[in-house]
């Protein structure tokens, strides 16, 4: 038998030789490096490995932040990596206190590393998550409803059950401009965006915003109360009611252009709450938990509105209902009954469960025979990015999970 020993990949120009190797699976990569010095110069560019840190992170709630130096695209990769595995596996690698409020806290939204919480000691606080550090507190003299923000601009817009919105610029003084419902309607849900605000009412009132100027774009009349609005871009919106409707409007055009109704379908009862993201669905009934996936435009990062949804999972889950949800990356949902003290678990898209345990430890698939990650104080809310948890509790604590390999230092 006769054996050929030229080398082809590198008889190529190397530009060449790399872009054949970045299709390969990690675990080839790491064999192709055995090869040869010259192979292993190859398998080891950055190139491949910005790839690789790409895929990985493709249905991140945040966009991936490139490291300053291109030979930590390899480093940043290993780390994402032991992310993920963290997730699948429930493992919380660490758990930290932001300490602050002093009265129950009732909202929390995290994005980008940033995040805003809300307390019945009427104060609003904007954190540095990775730090752990309080940036802003603002004294609201009414009890607000719901947050969100741009991260990156700190504007922060901030629903009250009194008929207004505020819009708070913290990087100038904490100054602020006032939205008013034109029907005199109690807001209970808000939504910002690069350029447009809007927010929804339990009465269906949806009211849009150039929060820039304060100028009202135009507001719609909807049937039943609006649980969650979301800004996709300067023209469309995309509303879901307590009835189960999911409906899309034009901001130019000011009317209705797709509506979707899973009443009939998945729903059997009146949805009681929402958490939405970039890419899924989840809400709950009474008894039910139901997860959906929005579609995407092919060759972006947009949601296709003229189609609807697609079901993923139903969970009939008493244990969790009362409960507090919220959505990480791909479409991982963190669930806790909002009743008691945990557990806390993670439902992966199909519907497999993961119950989150203590640092040190492997998340487990039943609630027998384990430590599990109870809280000493109890949840009321929560949000996640693709690597913290923000639980607040009735006790006015802020506790922060987080899902970074503690072994791995962090990639600037």
């Amino acid at each position: 038998m006769r054996y050929f020993t030229f080398d082809i990949v590198s008889s190529l120009p190397e530009e060449l030789s790399i872009q054949i190797l970045s299709f390969l699976s990690v675990k080839s990569l790491m064999l192709c490096q055995l090869v040869c010095k010259r192979w292993r110069n190859f398998a080891n560019d950055p190139i491949i490995w910005k790839r690789k840190c790409l895929e990985l992170a493709s249905h991140d709630i945040s966009p991936l932040k490139s490291p300053s130096n291109p030979v930590l695209w390899y480093p940043l990769y290993r780390k994402l990596f032991k992310r993920e595995n963290n997730w699948e596996s429930g493992r919380v690698q660490t758990i930290d206190y932001l300490n602050g409020h002093s009265d129950r806290i009732f909202f929390v939204a995290i994005k980008d590393g940033m995040a805003v919480s809300l307390a019945w000691d009427r104060t609003m606080r904007f954190w540095d998550v990775e730090r752990g550090e309080c940036l802003s507190v603002i004294l609201l003299n009414h009890m607000a409803e719901e947050v969100d923000f741009l991260p990156k601009k700190w504007v922060v817009a901030v629903s009250f059950r009194m008929e207004f919105v505020h819009v708070y610029n913290l990087r100038e003084g904490n100054s602020r401009v006032v939205l008013v419902s034109p029907k005199k309607v109690p807001l209970n849900c808000v939504n910002i965006g690069e350029e447009i605000l809007i927010s929804g009412s339990d009465d269906g009132i949806i009211n849009v915003w150039d929060w820039r100027s304060t100028k009202l774009l135009t507001y719609f009349e909807t049937r039943g109360g609006v649980l969650y609005v979301k800004v996709v871009n300067s023209n469309t919106i995309v509303s879901l009611h307590n009835d189960g409707i999911i409906q899309v409007f034009s901001v130019a055009q000011k009317k209705v252009t797709q509506q979707y109704s899973f009443l009939s379908m998945v729903f059997d009862d009146t949805l009681h709450s929402a958490a939405i993201n970039r890419e899924w669905i989840l809400c709950a009934t009474q008894d039910l938990i139901y997860l959906l996936k929005w579609q995407f435009v092919p060759d972006t990062f947009e949601i296709d509105v003229t189609k609807p949804p697609t079901f993923n999972w139903k969970m009939d889950a008493p244990a969790i209902v009362p409960w507090c949800g919220c959505l990480a990356g791909k479409g991982r949902s963190v669930l806790s009954n909002c009743s008691s003290t945990g557990p806390i678990c993670v439902v992966k898209p199909g519907g497999s469960v993961k119950f989150l345990t203590e640092p040190g430890q492997e998340g487990v698939d039943s609630l027998k025979g384990f430590k599990l990650l109870n809280l000493i104080e109890q949840p009321t809310f929560m949000d996640v990015d693709d690597r913290f948890l923000l639980i607040g509790t009735k006790q006015g604590k802020l506790i922060r999970f987080g899902f970074d390999d503690t072994q791995l230092p962090l990639v600037e």
